[in-house]
């Protein structure tokens, strides 16, 4: 039964009361803990009446036991317990069943039981639905296509049916902006599974001759923007099929009659099912309007469609938008197999093995974790064979867990199995799978396989943006580290065109004041500062520096990292205006210490993708990092000192060939902690002893 807020609900077609396993603990729980906290109020009152009747030892005697035990049953009773000695809450659902009769007996039982499955349902829209939305907010949850959505309803126990009403909440609460993706799906969801409940009866009555042209046409009513499009039969087909029904005694014409299906009569069903089925109003006349007002794709329904109706198309270019001819064809049609629900089982002990290994991998216990990591891949291996969804999550896991152990040749063998695992399983544009390809890509790169790495997130992306489109959170995560990588492959115009659009959908679904958007922010700042446009990157780094105050304050490490880069990239900008004045001034003899840009070594771009990607070192390689840094940095900084010193000495003595100083800057800002430079400071290719002797002598 559908539920609305306030408790009231409204009858489906099928007078069924079906819930999730996990609504029923959820609210049983929610319950027990009710009842704990009523009770500790009622005893902290009886306490209070116990106090004020003491007056010796006729304090007991007068104080009322009973009352306190009636409470108690009271108490049982209003919160739907079976029993009034103690909570016990229990349902059965097959009381609103119409097949199944119970006792006259049971009567009273039957009500307790009835209010409390009107009860369970309004529990589920008031607090579970709005649980599910916040997390959504938040981006605890992200999914990207209907499965994902499926899949995450689920886990917290909400039915299908409830996506109607969980678009409805969205559209009036206030994180509407930072949901809009959520939105998206939840919309792309209706129209998909109503055009599968429509498609089934209309396949009926068709022959398999047929069976392509009358799919191919069903899609163009569909999908396509052509306005009246026709079915194509052959003429001898056609003809030959009339003499088969003539012997078999049918009506000629029957078998043809899914070739008048009108667009305009296809999206008319839809909008009437769609509020039946998910009492959600659509309002939409055809694929075109339902586009423009929700921001679908058609690629997008189309692929949820034919995995939802189990039908493959011929993999090319679909021009949906053309207006003279259609979109679909019956060569286009290539197969059509059943989709039917089944039962996953679970392989219990491995599954408890892998659990305990997330937990101690979360603890920073990473060689005990990985041991538990092998032995539930044994277990898995055993129980399910090679493949099986379960085993991909745990060798990407087991990759992952190499990598942050600097096993990067067995993080990146681990990581293959794990793509190809998903690939058979899942298919190719699942988006676990291309959570798989990203996470190859990254560690093909810490590998200082830049090449391959940009190759598969180049895939990943294409394969993202079918399925979801570019207005996706995802989408932000792999525009960064195509960026960076770019960058570290001396691409930054490229690398700043994607940095940029991950900036907006940044500033989109976090906003502005979210830690994403101030990553963001300092990325391009940093690409900015290595094409020397000082001012540019001033700009996204003071950006960067007012987030992190506001957020973190002004003793966190990330606040001091951008407060420390922001006074390098603006005395840059300084010295080159500075330089550029004097050029205009005195012409291009001018002799000035050239400006520092900033460069970033692979391992400085590799730490800012594993922050990127939310990938924590371990505390010990932190620490250790950090020291060293500490140490460096003043050494760095102190060396510079004494090169700037050394310049403005042999400047004012108007040497005809200045001292160049190619070095490092003080500091570098990477994942919110300085990083370690590797070059050394370097003065006309001079030791130290050169130049002090090269003083002398001056």
């Amino acid at each position: 039964m559908f539920c609305n807020i306030d408790g009231g609900g409204a009858a489906a077609n099928h007078q069924l009361t079906i819930s999730a396993r996990v609504t029923f603990g959820c609210f049983s729980y929610f319950r027990h803990t009710q009842f704990a906290k009523l009770l500790k109020e009622k005893m902290r009152r009886s306490d209070r009446r116990k106090s004020l009747m003491e007056d010796g030892e006729s304090a007991t005697e007068n104080y009322d036991y009973m009352r306190d035990a009636e409470e108690i049953k009271a108490l049982c009773r209003e919160l739907g317990s079976v029993c009034d000695t103690i909570f016990d809450i229990r349902f059965n659902p097959n009381v609103y069943s119409p097949a199944v009769r119970f006792p006259e007996c049971e009567q009273p039982a039957l009500q307790l039981q009835k209010r409390l499955m009107k009860e369970i349902a309004a529990f589920l829209v008031s607090v579970t639905i709005p649980s599910f939305i916040k997390d959504c907010a938040n981006h605890i949850i992200v999914p990207a296509d209907g499965s994902m959505l499926t899949s995450a309803l689920h886990n917290y126990g909400i039915n299908i049916r409830y996506i109607g009403k969980i678009a409805q909440l969205i559209s009036h609460s206030e994180d509407k902006p930072f949901l809009d993706h959520i939105s998206k799906l939840l919309v792309s969801e209706i129209i998909t599974r109503v055009a599968k409940h429509i498609i089934v009866p209309y396949l009926q009555g068709v022959e398999i001759s047929a069976l392509s042209s009358a799919i191919s046409h069903f899609l163009n009513c569909l999908l396509s923007s052509y306005p009246n499009p026709v079915a194509h039969l052959l003429l001898d087909e056609l003809v030959s099929r009339r003499k088969k029904n003539k012997r078999k005694m049918r009506i000629p014409g029957n078998d043809t009659a899914w070739a008048s299906l009108t667009p305009a009569e296809l999206w008319k069903q839809i909008n009437s099912e769609a509020g039946e089925s998910f009492d959600y109003l659509l309002a939409c006349d055809g694929v075109d309007q339902a586009v423009e007002r929700f921001g679908l794709q058609k690629v997008s329904l189309l692929r949820e469609f034919c995995i939802k109706a189990g039908i493959q198309v011929l993999l090319r270019e679909y021009n949906f938008d053309s207006r003279h001819k259609p979109t679909f064809t019956e060569d286009d049609i290539l197969n059509s197999f059943p989709v039917f629900k089944h039962i996953i089982v679970k392989a219990t002990d491995a599954d408890q093995v892998y659990k305990n290994a997330q937990a101690t991998i979360e603890k920073g216990n990473l060689k005990e974790g990985l041991e538990l990591l092998n032995e539930s891949l044994n277990l898995f291996n055993n129980v399910y064979g090679a493949l099986h969804p379960d085993i991909c999550g745990c060798m990407s896991l087991l990759a992952r867990v190499n990598y942050m152990m600097d096993n990067i040749p067995e993080a990146i063998s681990t990581q293959q199995k794990a793509v190809i695992i998903s690939e058979r399983i899942l298919g190719f544009d699942h988006p676990n799978t291309i959570h798989e390809y990203a996470n190859l890509g990254l560690y093909c790169f810490a590998n200082n396989q830049v090449s391959v790495a940009l190759r598969l997130l180049y895939r990943a992306l294409y394969l993202m943006l079918t399925v979801c489109g570019e207005d996706h959170p995802e989408i932000a995560v792999l525009d960064s580290n195509i960026g960076l990588m770019l960058q570290a492959a001396l691409d930054c115009d490229l690398a700043i065109r994607f940095l940029q659009k991950s900036l907006e959908l940044n500033l989109k679904y976090y906003g502005a004041q979210a830690l994403e958007t101030a990553l963001s922010y300092h990325l391009m700042a940093q690409v900015y500062a290595s094409k020397a446009e000082f001012r540019t990157a001033v700009q996204h780094e003071k950006e960067a520096y007012t987030i992190y105050r506001a957020q973190l304050g002004e003793t966190h490490i990330r606040t001091k990292a951008s407060s420390e880069f922001l006074k390098h990239v603006t005395q840059q900008a300084v010295n080159l205006q500075r330089t550029m004045n004097e050029i205009y001034k005195n012409g291009s003899n001018v002799k000035l210490p050239p400006v520092q840009t900033t460069t970033l070594n692979n391992k400085m771009i590799l730490q800012q993708l594993n922050l990127i990607n939310r990938i924590v070192l371990n505390d010990n390689r932190k620490s250790a990092l950090e020291k060293a840094t500490n140490r460096m940095r003043k050494l760095i900084q102190a060396e510079i000192q004494a090169s700037q010193r050394l310049t403005k000495a042999l400047t004012d003595i108007r040497i005809d060939n200045p001292v160049l100083v190619n070095g490092t800057a003080p500091a570098e800002i990477v994942n919110g902690v300085e990083n370690v430079a590797e070059e050394k400071t370097v003065i006309n290719s001079k030791t130290e002893n050169d130049r002090v002797l090269s003083r002398d002598s001056v």
